[in-house]
């Protein structure tokens, strides 16, 4: 059985897109909740741009399944937020992940006695947590790659994972009927909120195989420009990965 797997010009054209989608926080935002997030990351060095998407995250999750969003007259949906933070080496992740994302995981442990953040990512973790927390949950990280490379794994062994968490960003939960009574969860408002640099997220997403809607699923914020400085025409991204990168955009093929 063959195997589909991202192409480079794939990937490439998935970050260019993304980076030319200009969000303009100012025009947003109230002028007070723009200035306060000013005056925060000046204070703190953690950029709008990567605290934002973390509050995003976290309110998604927090506000619960209960909590409808009207989109139009005939459509209502949860609040989950799928969400790549895309930051450069250097660029603040770490800081932003314990003062935002870790300051908010501990204050709900110490008001609840449970764990906002998921951190089994099998199925029955996914079931057990979403029980214990009333469909109110969080993937989180500050190395988003490990997650993505722990569901690929999971995925090539034939295990249900990531076509659970495809079905849970709809906010629709996993419930069976059984004789013996009901299993599993019906409504989810779990959200994933992943830092990570644009190095590991490419090779990740390049080494994704089938294309079941996974990645549609996210919305990317990236403010790194990359370009791989390529040394053979037929170099794959795995190959190139940890070579040199350049702040530059690739052009149309994927090629610098």
């Amino acid at each position: 059985m063959s195997v589909r797997r991202f192409s480079d010009v794939d990937v490439f054209e998935l970050y260019k897109t993304a980076y030319r989608i200009k969000i303009t926080w100012e025009e947003i935002l109230t002028p007070k909740v723009y200035n306060f997030l000013d005056v925060y990351e000046k204070s703190t060095n953690c950029s709008k741009g990567m605290v934002i998407p973390a509050l995003m995250a976290l309110t998604s999750s927090l506000c619960g399944p209960k909590t409808k969003v009207k989109s139009s007259s005939l459509l209502t949906s949860t609040l989950n937020s799928y969400i790549f933070s895309v930051c450069e080496p250097g660029g603040g992740k770490s800081l932003t992940f314990d003062k935002v994302v870790e300051s908010v995981l501990a204050a709900y442990f110490q008001k609840t006695g449970k764990r906002l953040n998921l951190e089994n990512y099998t199925t029955a973790g996914i079931h057990r947590h979403q029980q214990d927390n009333q469909g109110i949950g969080l993937v989180t990280s500050d190395e988003g790659n490990h997650f993505l490379s722990s569901v690929q794994a999971k995925q090539v062994k034939g295990e249900s994972e990531r076509a659970l968490l495809c079905k849970m960003w709809n906010g629709k939960g996993d419930f069976s009927s059984l004789a013996s009574g009901c299993r599993g969860f019906t409504e989810t408002s779990m959200s994933l909120f992943l830092l990570i640099q644009p190095t590991p997220l490419l090779s990740e997403i390049h080494n994704f195989t089938d294309n079941d809607g996974f990645l549609d699923r996210f919305v990317f914020l990236t403010k790194p420009v990359i370009t791989i400085s390529y040394e053979g025409k037929h170099d794959s991204l795995r190959e190139v990965s940890s070579k040199r990168f350049r702040k530059n955009l690739p052009n149309d093929n994927g090629r610098p």
